[in-house]
Order: structure tokens, then C-alpha cells, then sequence
């Protein structure tokens, strides 16, 4: 048996660092493919070598040197050429399989985090559709038969804005009425000839103070109707960040030192493929944490190391200093802190209260 990981990390982050920072055992794997996030200089590297690239509107307004146009790349996040890069993971997929016996059995870890997991992620399922569609042949039929099992791991889809658009409903040409559990269903009638190999493991910052950075939709309507699909997903929060989950300094990690798990562990033990009970029990442990801090925050009693997390769900935590930080804070996020939303929401505030499409208490 084979285990592959494709993997799309998130907006700056090369791929060696995202490796780093899950810190996954590799040895578990007989194939890994990492791609660098948009807004790096390997992501815009292979971008140009693969595509014609025309000039955006704020580079024809900078000088386009690669420092400058890896910023804008972070700004304007993935355009058609990133998407291209994202779709040929699928073709580098198929010829690593296709070298495999016949009668091999392969086992996938599918994933992304943020714009990899919204864009580049959703990018690599519809190219893997289209190609199921149209492309299908008896090499592809063998191909994709030794693939047994496909964990599909989005953790916290964030769209960005895409030049205007916010959600991935408005990239890639998805018609707005074509759910994820409608795309993963066509991939397994068209491909695996009804075999059920996707299992999906949702993975949801608890909270981000960034109303720029709300989940995904097209993923949120998948978590809204995923009791009524026949099909083993699990969804998890954990985390007061975004990146909390992949991003050491994002994890606050003094929050549980009294458990043996964190959210960055928690992702760890999901791509080492750990039981599915231990993995529930890993949630557990992180809610109770976690909700025993929100219940702190509530009534205003809170510790010296409480009050140092608090100011990271706050979105001037996110700003750097100098001029050009508190410009940023003033203009570009949105958003309340944890504690304003406890104090000023306490009249809606239920296990099926979310901000920002994140369930703040699931």
C-alpha cells in the first residue's frame, strides 16, 4: 500500500516552511506534493514558466520586480496561472500513479489551508472532474482503480479577494448552484465508477476578528449540509486565528498546555491518518479548552495569559508597527474582537451562532 499527500498551503507560505510547521512525519508517505502558497516567489516562478503572464493593473503601477510582484500576488491572490499550476498537481498525481503496479492499492491525503484550501485545493477537484469527464480512457481507468481512499482535508477555506471576487463561488467558473458534495459525487460516478473513496475532514478556525478573511461559502454550505449527506465528514474548530493551525506563532499555544493536543497537532495526527476516535478525542480536549476561554472572556475574569491571547483576536493584532501598520489597521480589516462580540451578542450567542461563517461554539 501507497500513501500519497497533495497539499496547497496558504497566501506567503513556501512549502518547506508549511512542512516545518505542521511538522508531519514525511516517512509516512511514499509521495508528497506541496505547493508553495500564491504570494511567493516559487508559486510566481513556476507561474511564469508555465503561462504568458499580463500585467496587473497595480504592477503596470509599481515596478514589476519580483519582490514587488510576489506582494501584489498576496494582495490579488490566484489568477489564472496559479490555477493552472494547482490543476497540473493532477497530471503529476496520474503519472506517479500510473508507474505503480496495477494491483497496487493508494491511499490520499488531499489538502489546503486557507486560499489552498478555497482556491487551489477546489482548483485541483475541478480539474480532476474535467478530466473524469472527458478524459477517461482504459490507461485512466487503471490509473485511478488502485486509488482506495481520498482524506480530503480543507482547513479554513478563505477565498480572499480575488480581483473583486470573494468566494470560490466566483472563481474557476463553478456555477453558484453546484455544491462541493455535488462536485465530489460527480468525481466519484465519473471516475471511480460509483466507488465512495472521499472522506472529508473540515477543519475550522474557531474564530478570526478579520471580516475580510470569512470562510469560504461554497465550503460553508457544505459544513450547514453535511449531517444530510451520505458520507463520513467530520467537522472541527479549533483555533483563534486563521493560521492557527499551521502557523506556530498563530497557534497560542499557552492555551493548552494542560492537554495533550493542539490545533497544529490535532491537523498533524488528521494527515498522519490517526484513528478517527483519537481524532475525536483530540477535538474534545481543544473545545473544552477553548470554550472554557471564551467563558472567561465573558464574565471578564481573566489571567495574565488570557489577556495576552485576548489581543490576538483582535484585528490590530494582525497590523504590523509604523506608518504603514496603522494605515493597514485603518483601511484594510474589518472586524471585533472576540470580547466585543461576547459582551455585545450575548442575546444570540448559541451553539449555532457564527461570525464571520465560523461556528464560534461547535
Amino acid at each position: 500500500m501507497k500513501r500519497v499527500l497533495v497539499w496547497f498551503s496558504g497566501t506567503g507560505t513556501e512549502a518547506e516552511k508549511q512542512i516545518e510547521e505542521i511538522g508531519f512525519d514525511v516517512t509516512l508517505f511514499d509521495h508528497i506534493m506541496v505547493s508553495s502558497g500564491v504570494g511567493t516567489a516559487e508559486l510566481r516562478q513556476m507561474a511564469e514558466k508555465l503561462t504568458k503572464k499580463d500585467k496587473s493593473v497595480l504592477e503596470r503601477l509599481f515596478s514589476a520586480t519580483e519582490k514587488t510582484g510576489v506582494l501584489l500576488d498576496k494582495i490579488e491572490g490566484y489568477k489564472e496561472r496559479e490555477n493552472i499550476v494547482s490543476a497540473l498537481q493532477v497530471f503529476e498525481t496520474i503519472d506517479y500513479l500510473n508507474a505503480l503496479p496495477n494491483d497496487e492499492h493508494v491511499e490520499m491525503v488531499l489538502g489546503g489551508h486557507s486560499r489552498g484550501a478555497a482556491v487551489g485545493l477546489v482548483t485541483f477537484l475541478a480539474t480532476l472532474n474535467e478530466q473524469a469527464r472527458y478524459s477517461v480512457n482504459e490507461e485512466g481507468d487503471t490509473c485511478w482503480s488502485k486509488v482506495s481512499e481520498i482524506q480530503l482535508v480543507p482547513v479554513d477555506p478563505v477565498a480572499g479577494k480575488q480581483a473583486g471576487s470573494e468566494d470560490t463561488n466566483d472563481m474557476l467558473n463553478l456555477p453558484n448552484d453546484y455544491p462541493m458534495s455535488a462536485l465530489l459525487s460527480d468525481i466519484e460516478n465519473n471516475l471511480f465508477q460509483g466507488r465512495e473513496v472521499f472522506q472529508v475532514k473540515v477543519f475550522c478556525a474557531r474564530f478570526d476578528a478579520r471580516d475580510e478573511f470569512r470562510f469560504d461559502s461554497r465550503w460553508f454550505e457544505f459544513i450547514q449540509t453535511s449531517q444530510s449527506l451520505a458520507r463520513p465528514v467530520t467537522v472541527m474548530s479549533a483555533g483563534f486565528r486563521h493560521s492557527s493551525m499551521v502557523d506556530i506563532e498563530d497557534e497560542l499555544l499557552p492555551l493548552y498546555a494542560d492537554i495533550d493536543t493542539s490545533p497544529i497537532q490535532l491537523l498533524r495526527s488528521i494527515i498522519e491518518g490517526n484513528s478517527l476516535e483519537s481524532i475525536q478525542n483530540d477535538i474534545e480536549l481543544i473545545r473544552g479548552v477553548e470554550l472554557s476561554f471564551i467563558n472567561r472572556l465573558a464574565r471578564g475574569k481573566l489571567t495574565e495569559e488570557d489577556q495576552f491571547i485576548e489581543k490576538r483576536t483582535r484585528t490590530d493584532s494582525y497590523i504590523s508597527d509604523g506608518i504603514f501598520g496603522r494605515w493597514l489597521s485603518d483601511h484594510i480589516y474589518n472586524g471585533e474582537s472576540l470580547m466585543t462580540i461576547l459582551h455585545d451578542h450575548a442575546e444570540l450567542l448559541n451553539e449555532d451562532f457564527h461570525i464571520n461563517r465560523r461556528y464560534l461554539f461547535k
